[in-house]
C-alpha cells in the first residue's frame, strides 16, 4: 500500500525494467475506492516509444495540493487518458480528458471535455476544451509548446457565477449575486502566468465587508497583463442611487491580490452593520463624500473623507459591557444617609474588553448633520440610550488593534433621552437644542452638556395644601435634567419648571422646593406618578406612604406605558405623521382625569413643522362633594424654517387656568434666528470678521 495525501493507495503487482533504450513499465496499477490509474509503455528517447496512462474518477482537488495557491480552489471527477512519445522531451502527446461537474472556487462550471493533440508542425500540443451542456460556461483553445515550455490560451466566459473570483477580492468584497461574460488570453512571462482581456458583469452584487453595504454592478472589467482595472465604474447602492469607483486590483502573477479603490458617492448607502458585533457602532449611514480603500499585508484601510450626512442615517454606538462594567444610572435618588458604592478611588473604573486584532483600518471625518440621527446605547440590558439629530464635525476611527474611537462635537437640534430605573420606570426626556457632547477618543471619555426635559402634567394642590378648586387642575410640568460632565460618570442638576404658569405661581413652587433633597424627591414623584408630593418633612418612602394618591405607581407607570405603544402603533401606519395619546388617571378626591391627544408632521421637505395637541380634563369629586364639568384645551405650534439659521413661528397655547381672565389662550407670532458659539468672544470675532469682509468687498472698485 501507498499513502497519498492519508488516503491508503493499493499497488498491483507491475514490471519495471530499465534498460539501454529507456525505462519499460508493465501493469502498473494504483487504485483507492473508485479511483485508478494505469500506466503502461516505455519511458525513452526513441520517437517510436509510447507510454500510456489511463485514470478513471480522480479527484481534481490534488491540483490544489500541487498549485499550493488559496486564489484558485479545483473539483470534480476526471476519467481519461493520455498518450506521450519521446516522454523525456515531453513529444507527441495526445489525449482525451473528460471532467465530471467542473468547479472552481466552488462555482459550478458543468461538464468538461479537453481534446489534446500533437502538432508537428509547430511542434506543440493543440488543445481544446469544450462542453457538451446545453449552456457552455467554460470553453477554451491553445498550445502548449513543449520544447519552450511556454503555452498560450484562448479563454471564453458565458454567464459564470461572480462567486468564481470571490477569493481574489476578500476580505474586502463578498460576493453575493451576479455572472460574467467575457475572454482572457492566458500566456506566460518567464514560467509565470499572465492573462489579458475584457470581462462584461452583468447584475453583479458586492458587498463591501468593512462597511457591509452591497452594490450592483454591470460594467466591463478590463484586464492589462494582470492588473484588473476598474475604470469609471458605475454602482448603484439598495436604493438604486449612482455611485462613481475607479480602481485596481494588483497581483503577482495570480497570487497575493491587493486592491486599490477610490469611490465618490452622493447620497449613497456607504455603511449598513446591521448589529454591533466585534466592534460596537452599527446602523445605516446615506453619505456624499469620497472613500479610499485599499489592502496591504491583509489589513484592509478604508479612509472617508469630505464627507457628509444625508437622509435615513441612524447610527448606534453601544457603550454597554463591552466598553464599560456594570450598570449605569444617570439619575440616582437618595437620602443624605445613604451612599454610593464607589471605587478606592471614590469613581467607577471602565473596564475595556479584551480586543482581538482587527484586520480593518478605519477613518471617517464625517459632516454630520440633522438629516442623520445618533443613538448612544448607554446600558443595552435596561434600554438607556441618547437618541436624537444635530450637526457636528465627526471622525470614527478604528486602529489596527481593534479600537474604536470618536473624536469631536456634536450639538443637538433635537433628541430624546430614554430613561429606566431598577425596572420600574422608563421614561423620555427631550433633550434641548445646542445641548451638546464632546467626544474625546474613547466613546465612553466623551463630556456631556446637555439639557434634557420630562413633560408631563400635575396639579399644584399637595405642594401647596391649600383647598383652592384650581390646583386641582393640571397643568404643564417640565422636570428638567441638566448633565455636565464625563458621559459615564456626569454631574447631575434637576430643576422644576412650569412652563405656561404665571410667575407669581412659579415663585411660590421655588420657594417650597427650595433644597436639593426635596428637589430630588419632588421630581421622582413627578415621574413615577405625575404629580407633586405635599410639602411635608420626612423621607421620600415615608411621604409616599402618607401621600393618599387614590392610584399607586404601578397603575400610573401601567398606563403611561400602556398608551405609549399605543402611540407608536397609531404612528406606524403613516410614517409622515407621529400621533400621541396620553391617559392620567385622576383620584377619587384631589386630582382629575387627563387625557391628551398629539399630532404633528412635517411638511414642503421637512421644512414646515406642526404639532399640536388635545387635553381632556375630566370630572373629579372635590372635599365638598360638587362636581366639575370636563374641559377642553389645545395648543397648536407651526414652524417655518427659512434658512438653517432663521425660523417664522406661530403658535396657540393654553394659559396657567388658574390666573387666566378674559381668555385662556395665549397667541403669538414670531422670529426665530439660531446662531450657535462657544462663548460671548466668538460671537463677537464671528460678527466683526464677517464686517470687515464685507467693507474689503465694498471697497473694490466696481462693486
Amino acid at each position: 500500500q501507498v499513502y497519498i495525501r492519508g488516503e491508503a493507495w493499493t499497488l498491483t503487482n507491475a514490471s519495471l525494467m530499465v534498460d539501454t533504450p529507456g525505462v519499460n513499465i508493465n501493469h502498473f496499477r494504483l487504485s483507492h475506492l473508485e479511483k485508478e490509474i494505469n500506466i503502461n509503455g516505455w519511458i525513452s528517447k526513441h520517437p517510436d516509444d509510447s507510454l500510456f496512462v489511463t485514470f478513471y474518477n480522480l479527484d481534481l482537488s490534488f491540483l490544489n495540493y500541487l498549485l499550493q495557491t488559496k486564489s484558485f480552489q479545483f473539483d470534480g471527477k476526471i476519467n481519461g487518458s493520455v498518450t506521450a512519445n519521446e516522454v523525456y522531451r515531453l513529444q507527441h502527446i495526445t489525449g482525451n480528458i473528460a471532467i465530471q461537474s467542473l468547479k472552481i472556487n466552488h462555482t459550478q462550471l458543468g461538464n468538461i471535455q479537453i481534446a489534446a493533440l500533437w502538432n508537428p508542425d509547430k511542434e506543440s500540443v493543440d488543445i481544446q476544451l469544450t462542453s457538451p451542456d446545453t449552456i457552455a460556461r467554460l470553453l477554451a483553445h491553445g498550445n502548449f509548446y513543449p520544447l519552450r515550455r511556454s503555452y498560450s490560451f484562448d479563454i471564453h466566459f458565458n454567464q459564470v457565477d461572480v462567486k468564481i473570483i470571490e477569493p481574489i477580492i476578500t476580505p474586502t468584497f463578498a460576493v453575493k449575486n451576479g455572472t460574467f461574460s467575457g475572454h482572457l488570453h492566458l500566456s506566460d512571462e518567464k514560467s509565470k502566468p499572465v492573462i489579458d482581456g475584457k470581462l462584461a458583469l452583468n447584475n453583479a452584487v458586492l458587498e463591501l465587508v468593512p462597511l457591509h453595504a452591497s452594490y450592483s454592478i454591470s460594467n466591463t472589467l478590463v484586464v492589462d497583463h494582470n492588473t484588473f482595472l476598474f475604470k469609471d465604474f458605475v454602482l448603484y447602492d439598495e436604493s438604486q442611487h449612482p455611485l462613481r469607483l475607479n480602481g485596481q486590483l494588483r497581483n503577482n502573477y495570480l497570487k497575493n491580490f491587493t486592491l486599490d479603490f477610490k469611490l465618490t458617492a452622493d447620497n449613497n448607502l456607504v455603511f449598513n452593520k446591521p448589529a454591533a458585533d466585534e466592534l460596537p457602532f452599527y446602523g445605516k449611514a446615506f453619505v456624499s463624500g469620497k472613500a479610499h480603500i485599499y489592502s496591504t499585508d491583509d489589513f484592509i484601510v478604508v479612509d472617508v473623507t469630505d464627507a457628509k450626512t444625508e437622509e435615513n442615517t441612524l447610527v448606534l454606538v453601544d457603550l454597554g459591557q463591552s466598553y464599560y462594567s456594570g450598570t449605569n444610572d444617570f439619575i440616582r435618588f437618595t437620602t443624605p444617609a445613604s451612599a454610593s458604592p464607589k471605587t478606592s478611588n471614590g469613581k467607577s473604573t471602565p473596564v475595556v474588553s479584551d480586543q482581538k486584532k482587527s484586520r480593518l483600518s478605519l477613518n471617517m471625518d464625517v459632516e454630520v448633520n440633522p438629516q442623520a440621527e445618533l443613538m448612544l446605547l448607554l446600558s443595552t440590558n435596561r434600554g438607556d440610550v441618547l437618541r436624537g439629530r444635530g450637526n457636528g464635525s465627526l471622525k470614527f476611527e478604528v486602529d489596527k488593534a481593534g479600537n474604536f474611537f470618536i473624536r469631536g462635537q456634536y450639538s443637538f437640534t433635537e433628541g430624546i433621552y430614554n430613561f429606566t430605573m431598577n425596572n420600574l420606570m422608563n421614561k423620555k426626556f427631550e433633550i434641548q437644542n445646542s445641548s451638546t457632547i464632546y467626544f474625546n477618543g474613547r466613546p465612553t471619555d466623551a463630556t456631556l452638556d446637555i439639557t434634557a426635559i420630562y413633560h408631563t402634567r400635575a396639579p399644584l394642590y399637595n405642594l401647596f395644601g391649600e383647598s383652592n378648586i384650581e390646583y386641582r387642575k393640571r397643568i404643564p410640568v417640565d422636570c428638567q435634567l441638566f448633565l455636565t460632565g464625563r458621559l459615564m460618570e456626569p454631574n447631575i442638576r434637576l430643576s422644576i419648571d412650569l412652563p405656561n404658569a404665571a410667575e407669581e405661581t412659579k415663585s411660590r413652587v421655588r420657594s417650597i422646593i427650595s433644597s436639593e433633597q426635596e428637589m430630588s424627591q419632588q421630581f421622582l414623584s413627578l415621574m413615577l406618578l405625575n404629580n407633586f408630593m405635599p410639602a411635608t418633612s420626612g423621607n421620600l418612602q415615608t411621604r409616599l406612604q402618607e401621600t393618599n394618591l387614590g392610584v399607586d405607581v404601578a397603575t400610573t407607570t401601567s398606563l403611561e406605558l400602556l398608551f405609549s405603544q399605543l402611540s407608536s402603533w397609531l404612528s406606524s401606519f403613516n410614517k409622515d405623521f407621529n400621533f400621541g395619546v396620553s391617559y392620567r388617571p385622576g383620584d377619587q378626591v384631589y386630582t382629575n382625569e387627563d387625557l391628551e391627544i398629539a399630532l404633528s408632521t412635517q411638511l414642503l421637505n421637512n421644512r414646515m413643522s406642526i404639532s399640536s395637541s388635545i387635553d381632556i380634563i375630566g370630572q373629579s369629586n372635590t372635599p365638598t362633594a360638587t362636581r366639575q364639568s370636563s374641559t377642553l384645551v389645545g395648543d397648536v405650534n407651526v414652524e417655518y424654517r427659512l434658512t438653517d439659521r432663521l425660523s417664522l413661528k406661530a403658535f396657540n397655547r393654553p394659559n396657567d387656568i388658574i390666573y387666566f381672565q378674559d381668555d385662556i389662550y395665549t397667541r403669538g407670532v414670531g422670529i426665530i434666528y439660531r446662531e450657535e458659539f462657544k462663548d460671548l468672544k466668538e460671537l463677537t470675532q464671528r460678527y466683526f470678521r464677517q464686517k470687515q469682509k464685507q467693507k474689503s468687498k465694498d471697497s473694490i472698485p466696481g462693486n
